[in-house]
């Protein structure tokens, strides 16, 4: 019985574990390619005035898409990044609220 628990609790702990570090990542792509336009927060750089804050109340297939082919002066991600690294970055963007 101890060795099933340990068993269980050590893999219900290593997908916690890699849960945070995809979560990590769709944070590192937002760092990297959003950041400067859309601010730490997702609220915008008040250095761009044309900014607006994002509208995170979206559905993520919603945000994927706009992130996927861009949108007024944002440019498309599509082929930049991975649908895999903008679903993180959809999923760090809920985060933000």
């Amino acid at each position: 019985m101890l060795k099933i628990t340990t068993v269980v609790f050590s893999v219900l702990f290593g997908l916690l574990v890699l849960s945070d570090l995809v979560h990590a990542d769709g944070a590192a792509t937002f760092n990297t390619k959003c950041k400067a336009c859309h601010g730490p927060d997702g609220k915008g750089n008040p250095a761009l005035k044309m900014m607006k804050p994002m509208d995170t109340s979206k559905s993520d297939a919603d945000l994927q898409k706009v992130v996927a082919d861009g949108k007024g002066k944002m440019i498309p991600y599509k082929g930049k990044l991975s649908d895999a690294e903008i679903s993180e970055v959809v999923k760090y963007l809920k985060s933000l609220k």
